[in-house]
């Protein structure tokens, strides 16, 4: 398994894609490829980070995972040990 992480921060979204492509390439036709996004990614340089777009770069042999970063409670997968929750709310009460 192979582990990578790119930094969107600076970069433009052509750029980003440039390092992706770098990424893949470098990495073995048969690898079990992790990409880590790092830093806060616009609208525009997450299109790089599609799956569609992932899958046209990618070799048919290879398995790659992209890792975006948390922007939220509702984005992404709790981390190991940690509950998905909704922000807190009021307990509603009903009268009887």
């Amino acid at each position: 398994m192979i582990v990578e992480e790119v930094v969107a921060d600076g970069q433009s979204p052509a750029g980003l894609d440039q390092t992706v492509r770098a990424v893949i390439a470098a990495a073995p036709a048969d690898a079990v490829l992790t990409i880590r996004l790092l830093g806060a990614p616009t609208p525009a340089q997450l299109c790089v980070f599609s799956s569609a777009h992932v899958r046209t770069l990618a070799p048919a042999t290879m398995n790659v995972e992209v890792q975006l970063p948390r922007a939220g409670p509702w984005v992404g997968k709790p981390a190991r040990g940690e509950l998905a929750t909704a922000p807190e709310a009021p307990a509603l009460e009903l009268p009887f």
